[in-house]
């Protein structure tokens, strides 16, 4: 029998074709009933009505391919005897399965709809015959939370164990394919469903990468790049997700909707390639959710099912829940520096040739200099910085220098689907040129020497962990034999296998959590984030390298993937995609006003924190990050569960009593909205909520009322303002109408105070309040009575007061202006001592060395705020003295003592005369740390106790937490000509700056430009050449396309793709100035960067310059924020230009790189008059 002619199913098809169905009872097929249903499948020919052998032959196998097994009666098994259909429970629905074929007969969820009868289950589609290949089941077992399944693909020779795993949250459907076959089998497993019950005029499908609503297309969204590994259908009344489970390795994800008769057919998929006598996993995770929220609830209920995959790694060092950036100079200023600005992690270029990631003799040039040298810095360089921030060993994981990939790891190098992946030279500056391959790390001669770099660099050098450059993990690698056996390959359209370089990134990062640094494993950070397998390991990522504005979608992909975990964008780029020539200081610093608020906003929307030197400069960013920090590590979670103004952008952290609501007002006018909060979703009582206490309504009361499952709140939000909403009582029990103002501060102690002031309704209800990590519950009072609330209800009425007093796991002994008074300088002269213990622990000499240098840094860093090394800022004068011998500090001196109550002889001494001290010598648990001041023989003493040694670096991070309120730091902005410009270089901007004086812009030169005579480089406009600009050269052969739209001559030239660029060599003046420019036109979004760069006589690169323009089409600050006319336009001729002095050097190379349609015509290099 040809298969090919019996309505083969090709993979995935966007064509709907009338294909003939087979309706009769099974085990007869006298009478057979037509019908016709839209598949998607190739079109079935010729298929009569009589009944003989080979059209009963037919019958079956379409039955088995198209899963239309009746949903009720008793079914032949593979041995003939009957059996009945299957049920399995789990995730909120019911699956009825079919024995005899693994084919899901029913999916009912936990309401009793029906989601779907016949025509559903499990696919699997072999390529090479373009067909469908029927599950033959020849065994089954059932137990109580499992069923198994044993069969084989008769017709390609693969073995199929399977098991349907029941929980309370989902039914896991778990495969194991063996290839008995001697050939290579390339296999589609795809999960079906022609959701019967949805066919309301709203409904919304989740494709992995974004929420389409009442889709009227058929939709498939296949690949890898930014899908997050689930897929979902709802609408209001409820849905259904098919995700797989994300520690399992795919190169292809598939999912899909097609509407039949207005019957949406949801299917999801996954390709799997076995060679011979290979297995491999398929596993889809099914569940039903509650459609009230929209496909975000599947994304919600995904993050606890696995937990683990959206949150940082067990044990991995807790800085990389803070944000990355570069902080320069010696420790201790600047762990200073890093604790100021919630510095967690650092990269940090410390190899000399990329791929010899552990510098070694072995690959070592002499040009290189001294290697002991250079790896005794390394090791400086990364031990200093343990405690102020993790130092992350820099990796261009996916490249590999030229030689080095030829000549040693050639089997490493990527092959594409034209074939071996070209050589480049890189664009970026700090590569310094060098020649470069695409690499797949994995399996191979590399991945084996990264595997005894990564441990070394950690274990020997110190490095804290590892940071991915160009981590996104979409290359596809056709390795052929050199990835035969892997798991996680798929093949393409064409049928040709591959494999996602993403699985070799995720395999490194999982060698480097394997590895110990110091107390913690080390951790790993990226660059950028493209596909589920690369997020899965990575703890910190600076998404995109740049700002949110620019790709605001890519934000919503990258912040989906990593969960809860931390997000920080990374560049400023605002002179980039400003018109800022053109522009006045006035609008200039409106403009920079307007980018500092809207970042602010969509850092609260998204939970993505500014790095490090986006927040130098700007007060505002400075002044929320304890607040951003805050909620980014509560958790970003997909679900707000809040029904308001569809003006306004929401955001949820944290569950429960940890929750935090945001609402952010992004337009240009005031909204006043009612907040109807879904109690329901939160946890099993009511809700009230109050002001975050880091916000500027923090402390002022807010009303709350109940109404039914609801609490509803009401705001009034001024333009561009944001409102943020703490969980602070939960009530559970019978509560009818009631009306109560909520507010949340801070005492003179620094303990958490809730207050509740019902003014109406009444109930009887348990009363619970949230607790920080090893806080605890003071006092909880009704009308000034102490109650145990929590454990027996209380009464609730008008005129009913609640008040709840917590403590943190640090406590404080005396007010907290106290301690934030005290003398420890006298104008700049230290005017206090800090005592340590005799034998001080590790942690002990940190936190005393800390804040030794805490006035140091603050007295400096505002005087010299635009300083780049905190260097620039030392002053040993200024410096608190540390000592363990107190007979040797001057009478006159006031004491800081630091240390665990227990090692630390004066702080034990104390313990008479402060009874929480005792307390925290004799018992365990919370709190964990004693703050206070005592006077004793006509001098202060400050007491930075702990509870243990290595708790005392924590109890003093909190100590400098409170005097950050009376010494704040200034930072000084980026100096820029456009900062210049405005007046604002090098001051902290605050939104408030007067412009300096208008002066006239120079107008623009009119079209068509001329070239000057005595132009420094050859053929700038491009016009000598006929396939190939004359005189110009490309950083790696490629192809060349001209355009006849110029602005001088006839013809322009495109922008190469790829990251390459164009360059001269052009012999020049050291010392002399001169002004490098060329005239470009965005044809679409594009990015142009004019480089200059020093050749050395050794043919190598050194110094460097560069300017950047970039334009943004669809811009997120339009029209909001900022008009459209202050940003790059398309479709029009600029100038862009950057002037510069030549170092001291013969040559310089002269480049214009960048990406997207851009062309470029009269460039010129001329030098400046002095």
């Amino acid at each position: 029998m040809n298969r090919n002619k019996l309505g083969v199913p090709r993979l995935v098809s966007d064509k709907s074709i009338h294909l003939r169905r087979f309706v009769g009872r099974y085990g007869n097929f006298e009478t057979v009933k037509e019908t016709l249903v839209t598949v998607g499948l190739t079109k079935f020919q010729g298929v009569k009505k009589s009944m003989n052998g080979a059209n009963r032959q037919i019958a079956m196998l379409l039955l088995a391919n198209l899963a239309l097994i009746p949903s009720a009666g008793s079914f032949g098994n593979a041995n003939g005897a009957g059996a009945k259909a299957i049920s399995v429970v789990g995730g909120e629905m019911k699956l009825n399965l079919e024995p005899a074929w693994g084919s899901i007969i029913s999916i009912t969820d936990a309401s009793g709809r029906v989601w779907c009868e016949g025509g559903l289950g499990l696919q699997f589609f072999e390529w090479r015959w373009q067909r469908e290949v029927p599950l033959k089941v020849l065994q089954w077992r059932q137990d109580k939370n499992k069923v198994q399944l044993e069969g084989v693909l008769e017709d390609v020779g693969v073995k199929v164990n399977g098991a349907f795993i029941c929980s309370s949250q989902a039914i896991t459907i778990r495969l194991k394919l063996h290839n008995v076959s001697p050939k290579q089998q390339l296999l589609e497993i795809r999960l079906r469903m022609p959701l019967l019950c949805i066919q309301s005029a709203r409904w919304s499908f989740f494709d992995g990468r974004e929420e389409i609503a009442t889709p009227r297309i058929n939709i498939t969204r296949k690949g890898l790049g930014g899908l997050f590994p689930l897929t979902a259908i709802c609408d209001d009344a409820s849905g259904i997700a098919v995700g797989i489970n994300p520690p399992e390795y795919h190169s292809w994800l598939c999912a899909g909707v097609r509407l039949k008769d207005k019957v949406p057919h949801f299917f999801y998929a996954v390709r799997r390639v076995l060679d011979k006598g290979q297995s491999e996993p398929v596993t889809f995770v099914l569940f039903s959710f509650k459609g009230r929220w929209g496909t975000a609830m599947a994304v919600e209920r995904y993050y606890d099912l696995f937990p683990e995959s959206f949150r940082v790694a067990r044990n991995v060092d807790p800085h990389f829940k803070l944000v990355g950036g570069y902080v320069f100079g010696s420790a201790p200023l600047r762990w200073e520096e890093s604790r100021r600005l919630f510095h967690g992690w650092q990269p940090h270029w410390g190899h000399k040739r990329t791929g010899d990631w552990m510098p070694d003799e072995r690959y070592w040039k002499g040009s290189f200099g001294d290697l002991e040298s250079h790896l005794r810095t390394l090791r400086k360089i990364y031990t200093s910085a343990v405690l102020g921030n993790a130092m992350t060993h820099y990796l261009q994981i996916t490249q590999c220098e030229a030689e080095l990939a030829e000549k040693v790891f050639p089997e490493a190098i990527l092959i594409t689907k034209r074939g071996r992946s070209r050589k480049f030279l890189h664009a970026v500056p700090i590569l310094r040129g060098e020649a470069c391959y695409y690499v797949f790390p994995f399996a191979n001669r590399l991945y084996e020497e990264i595997s005894k770099d990564v441990p070394r660099l950690i274990t020997e050098l110190g490095a804290g962990g590892i940071y991915f450059d160009n981590a996104g993990g979409t290359m596809r690698h056709y390795g052929g034999e050199s990835i035969r056996g892997l798991t996680g390959r798929a093949f393409d359209d064409d049928g040709e296998v591959y494999i996602t370089s993403g699985i070799a990134i995720a395999n490194v990062a999982r060698l480097v959590h394997s590895t110990r640094s110091n107390q913690y494993f080390a951790g790993v950070s990226s660059n950028y984030v493209g596909t589920y397998a690369v997020a899965r390991p990575i703890d910190t990522t600076i998404g995109i390298e740049g700002t949110p504005w620019e790709r605001p979608e890519s934000v919503a992909v990258m912040r989906r993937l990593m969960g809860q975990k931390t997000l920080c964008w990374w560049e400023d780029h605002l002179p980039n995609v400003l018109r800022w020539r053109a522009l006045t200081p006035a609008q200039i610093i409106e403009a920079m006003r307007e980018s500092i608020r809207y970042c602010l906003l969509y850092g609260l929307r998204w939970g993505v924190l500014p790095a490090v030197h986006v927040q130098r400069g700007r007060a505002e960013l400075v002044k929320y990050m304890p607040l951003l920090i805050e909620l980014v590590q509560a958790g970003w979670r997909a679900v707000v569960p809040v029904h308001t103004d569809e003006r306004l952008w929401l955001a949820r952290y944290g569950k429960g009593l940890k929750t935090k609501l945001v609402a952010c007002n992004p337009k240009r006018e005031p909204i006043r909205a009612m907040l109807r909060i879904d109690n329901r979703f939160l946890g099993d009582g009511r809700f009230l909520f109050a002001y975050h206490e880091r916000t500027e309504q923090g402390g002022r009361s807010l009303k709350n009322e109940v109404r039914g499952h609801e609490t509803v709140i009401e705001l009034k939000i001024e333009p561009k303002g944001f409102r943020v909403l703490s969980a602070s009582f939960e009530l559970t029990g019978e509560v009818k109408g009631l009306v109560a103002y909520v507010r949340k501060r801070r005492d003179e102690w620094e303990r958490i105070v809730l207050d509740c002031d019902i003014v109406s309704g009444s109930g009887k209800a348990l009363v619970k309040v949230p607790l920080p990590v090893g806080g605890r519950l003071k006092a909880f009072e009704r009308n000034g009575k102490a109650v145990d609330a929590e454990h027996n209800p209380i009464a609730l009425r008008a005129g009913c007061a609640l008040k709840a007093v917590i403590e943190d796991s640090i406590i404080l002994t005396c007010p907290k202006r106290e301690i934030v008074h005290f003398p420890f300088m006298e104008g700049d002269k230290p005017e206090a001592v800090i005592v340590m213990p005799n034998k001080p622990s590790h942690r002990e000499e940190i936190s005393a060395k800390r804040l030794s240098v805490y006035f140091e840094y603050w007295l400096g860093r505002n005087e010299k705020p635009s300083a780049i090394s905190v260097d620039e800022l030392s002053n040993p004068a200024r410096r608190l003295k540390v000592t363990n011998d107190f007979s040797k500090v001057p009478m006159k001196r006031h004491l800081v003592l630091v240390g665990s109550v227990r090692n630390h002889p004066l702080i034990f001494s104390l313990c008479h005369k402060v009874p929480k001290l005792k307390n925290l010598s004799q018992s365990n648990g919370s709190p964990i740390g004693v703050l206070g001041v005592v006077e004793q023989e006509r001098r202060q003493i400050l007491f930075v106790a702990s509870r243990r040694p290595n708790d005392a670096d924590t109890v003093m991070l909190k100590l400098l937490s409170l005097l950050d309120e009376k010494y704040p730091s200034t930072w000084g902005i980026y100096d820029h000509p456009m900062t210049r410009k405005a007046k604002i270089a090098g001051k902290e901007f605050t939104g408030m700056e007067k412009p300096p004086p208008t002066k006239p812009s120079p107008p623009e030169p009119k079209l068509p430009v001329k070239l000057p005579p005595n132009n420094l480089l050859r053929n700038g406009g491009f016009e000598d050449g006929e396939e190939f600009p004359a005189h110009w050269r490309l950083s790696s052969p490629s192809e060349c396309k001209f355009s006849d739209d110029a602005c001088e001559g006839k013809r322009a030239v495109f922008l190469p793709h790829g990251g390459l660029y164009w360059y001269q060599n052009v012999k020049v003046k050291a010392g002399t100035t001169y002004r490098f420019s060329v005239w470009r036109k965005f044809l679409g979004r594009g990015w142009l960067r004019l480089w200059w760069c020093e050749i050395r006589k050794d043919g190598t690169e050194g110094r460097f310059g560069r300017v950047d323009e970039q334009c943004i089409p669809k811009n997120d600050l339009v029209p909001d924020f900022l008009p459209a006319h202050y940003f790059c336009q398309q479709g029009v001729w600029r100038r862009v230009e950057l002037t510069f002095k030549a170092p001291h050097c013969e040559w310089l190379s002269l480049r214009l790189a960048g990406s997207g349609r851009v062309l470029l015509d009269a460039a010129t290099l001329m030098e400046v008059a002095k």
